[in-house]
């Protein structure tokens, strides 16, 4: 397993989300951080490997806007302003579906209904639009996620270890991939397959180093 593999498998009450108020708040962000939007998409695959603890983050493309995710407004520790969204979508039909089959079919001998996919998709995100994530613990999440990644670095052959994650970056991949291990334990805990759906995650370039 090489970094990559780590990066692809693993606050007070708030006002009500509607559309108006989160366009509202993408919009007091922008204004607030005057460096363009990264033009990236992260997506990361909620896996049932919880117990691993290995739910991360992995590149699947580039898009500036997500889909009314659930979004995090915050600080990282070296003080920049960052927005993130996370977003879930249905890994939809076995012909065209947006994560690896073979997973996806794990232990199952049919591919999930849409009406499954639907349910899984709904439950998550109400999850994440209700999570607290101002109370992770970034510190406890980045000493996991740093040993991980260095333990894979480690292993890697000669010329082939991945850049150390660091700072900001390591900062946000730690408490994402924390969101995603208490995202997959809470469908499991409702006896849902997290593996029908996939979580994208859009971040402002405060984001990252």
């Amino acid at each position: 397993m090489d970094l990559d593999d780590l990066l692809a498998r693993a606050a007070p009450p708030l006002a009500a989300r509607t559309p108006a108020l989160d366009d509202d708040l993408r919009g007091l962000v922008r204004e607030s951080e005057p460096r363009a939007r990264a033009t990236r998409r992260l997506r990361l695959a909620v896996s049932a490997g919880v117990a691993a603890s290995v739910i991360g983050i992995g590149v699947a493309g580039a898009a500036v806007a997500m889909n009314h995710g659930a979004l995090w407004f915050t600080t990282t520790s070296s003080g920049d302003a960052c927005e993130m969204e996370f977003d879930v979508q249905p890994v939809g039909p076995q012909e065209s579906a947006s994560g690896e089959p073979a997973t996806i079919l794990q232990g199952r001998t049919a591919w999930p209904s849409q009406a499954e996919q639907e349910r899984v998709a709904e439950e998550a995100r109400a999850f994440l639009s209700s999570y607290d994530f101002d109370a992770v613990d970034r510190e406890a999440a980045m000493k996991e996620f740093d040993a991980e990644q260095r333990r894979i670095i480690a292993r890697a052959a000669p010329g082939e270890a991945q850049p150390l994650l660091i700072g900001d970056d390591l900062e946000m991949h730690a408490v994402s991939r924390g969101v995603l291990q208490d995202l997959g334990a809470h469908l499991e805990g409702l006896g849902l397959d997290p593996f029908v759906v996939n979580v994208g995650v859009g971040s402002s370039i405060g984001c990252t180093e």
